[in-house]
């Protein structure tokens, strides 16, 4: 099969078997492409026609399989005296972070281009980058790196370093990245701002993040 990426879009269902007792079903859709999961939201009282409007990134290789598995879920509901509520949805997952490049960072090199890495860090796993030898402001990494979520997990933080081989290394600049969105949608790309030890802004850093959820039913 051809590597590449697969945008899939999981739009709306039609006339499906409503199982809803009391109210309308709150149907969410599952689609499997091979080890990559991904759920869209419950869609509110859907009942036989849900709406999702939802889309999600596959990344594919060799041994990705030829068709992608669909699954439709009708979320449960508990009764708290009169009021109908959500089942909360857990955060607990995967979250494959792509680091892709910097831009425009601060130049702490002083006889030649800086050497860039990033290091990255949660309360429970940390990680760092190779070095971007001479990539100066604008390095490039195209790597990835699996974090382990649960709700005690907010955000990663990456600081970028400038490999130094005689002294410590010189830190270019910080950022945070809030996990929410990745969380909730299952997918984000974004230039995260990079802040310098001074605290200006100066530079972004370009992630990736799909998040695949141990949520089940």
């Amino acid at each position: 099969m051809p590597t590449g990426t697969l945008l899939i879009g999981v739009e709306e269902g039609h006339d499906l078997e409503d199982r809803g007792f009391v109210t309308k079903q709150n149907p969410l859709c599952q689609v499997n492409v091979g080890s990559i999961t991904h759920k869209t939201d419950a869609a509110r009282h859907g009942g036989a026609n849900p709406i999702w409007e939802e889309r999600f990134v596959a990344y594919l290789d060799d041994a990705a399989p030829q068709e992608a598995e669909i699954i439709v879920w009708s979320e449960h509901h508990i009764a708290e005296g009169d009021e109908e509520k959500e089942i909360p949805k857990s955060n607990d997952g995967q979250l494959s972070l792509r680091v892709i490049r910097a831009q425009d960072l601060q130049e702490t090199g002083v006889i030649k281009y800086q050497d860039p890495f990033v290091v990255m860090e949660t309360s429970r796993a940390k990680f760092e980058t190779s070095v971007a030898k001479g990539a100066g402001r604008d390095p490039e990494w195209k790597e990835a790196f699996e974090f382990q979520v649960a709700s005690d997990v907010q955000d990663i933080k990456m600081i970028i370093y400038n490999k130094n081989s005689l002294t410590d290394n010189t830190v270019i600049g910080s950022a945070v990245y809030p996990l929410a969105q990745a969380i909730s949608t299952g997918f984000e790309e974004s230039k995260v701002p990079v802040a310098t030890p001074d605290d200006p802004i100066q530079g972004s850093l370009h992630i990736r993040a799909i998040f695949h959820s141990k949520f089940t039913h």
